[in-house]
């Protein structure tokens, strides 16, 4: 339940910052990645620069401990644990204009409409 919410949170912040890669891994099914981040509670997000982890934001004690914190609250914690993980000028994360646009449309989630009709060639040398 707890991922979920944090879920719903880095679709808007990924959707907003696109200088930032976000990824998200199933640590159910990731021990290995798990023990190498050192994941040991859930929700946790890694905060990596440059190839190195620089913070862990670990539960939501950071956003007041509830369930019902904003993305700006989170964004701020990211910031504060982190800097240059996110670009300070975007900070108007009102949900409406994040989760207001069709699914298939999100290139970041990697679920895109294709634009390929039928008409279109598979190989050059058909």
């Amino acid at each position: 339940m707890r991922c979920k919410i944090i879920d719903k949170h880095m679709q808007i912040l990924s959707g907003m910052h696109l200088e930032t890669r976000f990824c998200r891994i199933n640590a159910e099914s990731s021990p290995f990645l798990c023990e190498k981040l050192k994941i040991w509670m859930l929700p946790t997000l890694s905060l990596v620069l440059d190839g190195k982890i620089i913070d862990y934001i670990v539960g939501f004690d950071d956003m007041g401990g509830s369930d019902d914190f904003t993305t700006t609250e989170l964004a701020s914690s990211m910031r504060n644990r982190a800097e240059n993980i996110l670009f300070p000028e975007k900070d108007d994360y009102s949900a409406s204009q994040a989760l207001d646009r069709p699914e298939n449309t999100n290139l970041r989630a990697g679920n895109a409409m294709s634009w390929k009709t039928s008409e279109d060639e598979d190989s050059d040398f058909e």
